[in-house]
């Protein structure tokens, strides 16, 4: 049975502001974390920088083994709220920034604003879109997207916006505007037609997002005909890092053509996590 307690400060920031004096802070703070240490009981403290001196700052963040930053900055055009972790005991600090959005009820999460989920006609980006969100909505016309398809997903600590892009060619000028501030791709296509990978690739061209993490989602998999991801690879003339993973029907006796189908759980989330590992790093 796990026994480790944690100890939260609220608000140091407001501590040495209230007492004044930083030396006595700082040793107070210092010899509580040695004597809870030995009893188990880490301490986190959540602390604002107010223009303090750089040595306060400094001597306050030797106090602890590790530090996690919340700071705005802008990446990929888009400015949103990011947390890093600048400090980590037993490894050297890395260059790791974490979207993040504060809820109400929640607290902090970590928020990807939005991932596009793009590919050729009739691969199936509704069916991914519906598969893998807690609520979604579809524009269609007689079963085919029209216009977008957006999903909110939460998954494994994330929450995650999806917009899915239309496959017909006719709206492919609006598939730059579409991608806007994404910050991942997932392309997908259908494993049991070729013909359609050239197009698939078109449209990441489109996208105009090049250098952005994406995945291939290999869907249809387990119809016959479909092709091996190392088949998919070959003839889309992609690099051996690119992700390549398969997606399959939960149920086909419960497909019905031009309708999106629930697809298997296990797909979904590999490739979300795939996504999430490059977008996270």
């Amino acid at each position: 049975k796990n026994k480790n307690k944690v100890l939260l400060i609220d608000s140091l920031s407001s501590y040495i502001d209230f007492i004044g004096n930083n030396a006595i802070v700082l040793e107070n703070i210092s010899k509580l974390i040695s004597l809870l240490k030995d009893k188990n009981i880490f301490v986190i403290a959540l602390f604002v920088d107010w223009g303090y001196d750089k040595k306060i700052v400094d001597n306050i963040k030797n106090l602890f083994v590790n530090i996690v930053n919340l700071k705005p900055i802008e990446r990929k055009v888009i400015l949103t709220n990011y947390f890093s972790v600048s400090k980590k005991k037993g490894k050297k600090n890395g260059k790791i920034e974490v979207p993040f959005k504060i809820l109400k009820p929640g607290g902090v999460r970590i928020y990807i604003p939005k991932i596009l989920v793009t590919g050729p006609f009739n691969a199936g980006k509704t069916s991914f879109v519906h598969s893998a969100s807690n609520r979604f909505v579809s524009v269609d016309r007689l079963g085919t997207t029209v216009a977008l398809d957006h999903g909110h997903v939460d998954y494994a600590g994330f929450a995650v916006d999806l917009f899915g892009t239309p496959g017909q060619e006719r709206f492919d000028p609006i598939l730059n505007f579409l991608s806007g501030e994404a910050l991942g791709i997932i392309v997908v296509v259908d494993s049991t037609n070729p013909n359609s990978f050239v197009r698939a690739k078109e449209m990441l061209d489109k996208t105009k997002t090049k250098g952005l993490p994406y995945v291939i989602a290999a869907n249809k998999s387990n119809l016959p005909g479909a092709l091996s991801p190392g088949e998919i690879r070959k003839k889309m003339n992609l690099e051996n890092t690119t992700p390549i993973i398969k997606l399959e029907a939960k149920d086909l006796k419960k497909v019905i053509p031009g309708k999106p189908c629930e697809l298997k759980e296990e797909g979904i989330k590999l490739v979300l996590d795939t996504l999430f590992k490059q977008i996270i790093r």
